[in-house]
């Protein structure tokens, strides 16, 4: 550029800049205005919310959570003309949402600070206006797995009539990967979830009735055989925690359900009559994990707009 602003820091990293465009604070909110899914505590705690805010542009949310809580972005969505919802996932508390973006708006009584403008004569930077101070960045990996284990015992193939209170604990994530940095106080991360796994547990029995006469293992008359099979599943998204000193990467589960079916087939004298087979539930995807690249964590300051 010919002219202009430039301002970086001791590390050569830019802090303000004329010809990019600086995030400025909008608003915050501690409560969701709708809750679309929460699970009770039931596979270590599912909430997904909407955060609902008007704004003329496109929101940069950021969310700050009590330490041990695990949170993630999954979607910001028009909703309408300058009307925007900011869907979040949590396992715990419900997170504070706070919004960025890049117009600068202040107050008539603001008669001094610092003002860049680009060479479009818009404003790129406004002190008055609370611009965001990023105060840390890491690129972090999701764990391989969600769960160190999943466990078949007690779950029926019959029909996924195992209930969901039953079987959740089959499905609870338990490993994260943590990643040493500076945090402050109350920190506050911009966290956006790409990575999305899916676990199952198939569950299948098989038995065989003889309307005849059973002679040494053989069936002599009628005969009909029974298969059922069940598949448990739980789809889980990427999310991050934090403790003093550390961010943790791991899972939350986001959906779960079952699906079945059944069969039967019947033969006379060894030779086939028929048979009849049925389904239902919600069908899993298959075990996969996908969007495995790393992420980056934005890290801020939440006291600076509390």
């Amino acid at each position: 550029m010919s002219y202009g602003l430039e301002a970086t820091n001791s590390s050569g990293q830019v802090l303000i800049s004329s010809e990019f465009k600086n995030l400025h604070f909008k608003e915050k909110k501690t409560s969701p205005t709708y809750t679309d899914i929460n699970s009770n505590g039931l596979f270590g705690g599912v909430k997904l919310m909407r955060y609902r805010f008007s704004l003329s542009e496109t929101p940069v949310p950021f969310f700050h959570v009590p330490s041990g809580n695990s949170c993630a972005i999954t979607a910001v969505r028009s909703v309408s003309s300058g009307v925007w919802d900011i869907e979040v996932l949590t396992d715990g508390a419900n997170p504070e949402i706070y919004i960025f973006a890049t117009s600068a708006v202040t107050s008539s009584g603001d008669t001094y600070g610092v003002q860049v403008f680009n060479s479009s004569s818009q404003v790129t930077f406004d002190s008055r206006a609370t611009p965001l101070l990023v105060t840390g960045l890491l690129s972090i990996a999701q764990p391989s797995q969600p769960s160190s284990s999943y466990s078949s015992s007690g779950l029926s193939s019959n029909q996924c009539t195992t209930a969901v209170g039953t079987y959740h604990s089959s499905f609870t994530p338990n490993v994260t990967t943590a990643y040493s940095t500076s945090l402050p106080t109350k920190p506050l991360f911009f966290f956006s979830s790409n990575a999305q796994a899916h676990r199952q547990i198939h569950v299948s029995t098989s038995e065989t009735v003889c309307d005849g006469i059973s002679y040494k293992g053989n069936c002599l008359g009628f005969e009909r055989d029974y298969y059922y099979d069940s598949y448990y599943w739980a789809f889980y998204r990427n999310v991050i925690s934090w403790s003093s000193g550390s961010v943790g990467s791991t899972w939350c589960v986001a959906s779960w359900g079952c699906n079945w079916t059944y069969e039967t087939n019947s033969t006379a004298f060894g030779i086939g009559t028929g048979g009849s087979s049925s389904s239902g539930g919600a069908w899993p995807y298959t075990n996969e994990t996908i969007n495995t690249f790393n992420n980056t964590v934005i890290i801020g300051d939440a006291s600076y707009y509390d």
